[in-house]
């Protein structure tokens, strides 16, 4: 799932810190 979650959230999201922060709905906790 986290690559597709890459394709879905912008490129600022590099580290899953991030993407949590960026996308709060997609929590890229896995």
């Amino acid at each position: 799932m986290i690559r597709r979650q890459l394709l879905y959230v912008p490129k600022l999201c590099v580290r899953q810190s991030t993407c949590v922060t960026t996308t709060p709905g997609h929590a890229g906790n896995s």
